[in-house]
C-alpha cells in the first residue's frame, strides 16, 4: 500500500495538550498512538517552550531517532527504540536508563 493510499484510509486525532497524534483507522477498528516529532518546528522561536523542544529534537537527532520516513515511529516502536539504546525520557531529555 502506498503512502497516499494509507493516508486516505487513516484519520487523525491531535491531542495538543500532550503533543500526541492518534492515528485511527477509517472505520475505527484500530488505533495506534502516533507521536509528534520535532515539536520545535511547529512553534515560533518566541514560544516559551521552544528551547526545551529544540534541545530535545537535537538529542533525538544525535541518537538517530529522526532517520525515518512518513510520520515516524508510533509510541510502541518508539519505546522499543529507546529500550534498544538503553535510553529513557525524563522530562524533555533523553538519558541513559
Amino acid at each position: 500500500m502506498s503512502k497516499i493510499e494509507r493516508q486516505q484510509q487513516e484519520g487523525f486525532r491531535v491531542d495538543y495538550r500532550y503533543c500526541v497524534v492518534h492515528v485511527i483507522g477509517r472505520y475505527g477498528s484500530t488505533e495506534r498512538i502516533q507521536l509528534l516529532f520535532e515539536k520545535d518546528s511547529y512553534i515560533r522561536p518566541e514560544h516559551p517552550k521552544y528551547k526545551l523542544f529544540s534541545r530535545f529534537t537535537e538529542q533525538e537527532k544525535e541518537a538517530g531517532f529522526l532517520d525515518f520516513e512518513d510520520y515516524g515511529p508510533d509510541k510502541e516502536v518508539w519505546n522499543v527504540l529507546l529500550q534498544n539504546k538503553s535510553l529513557e525520557i525524563r522530562g524533555h531529555r533523553l538519558q541513559k536508563g
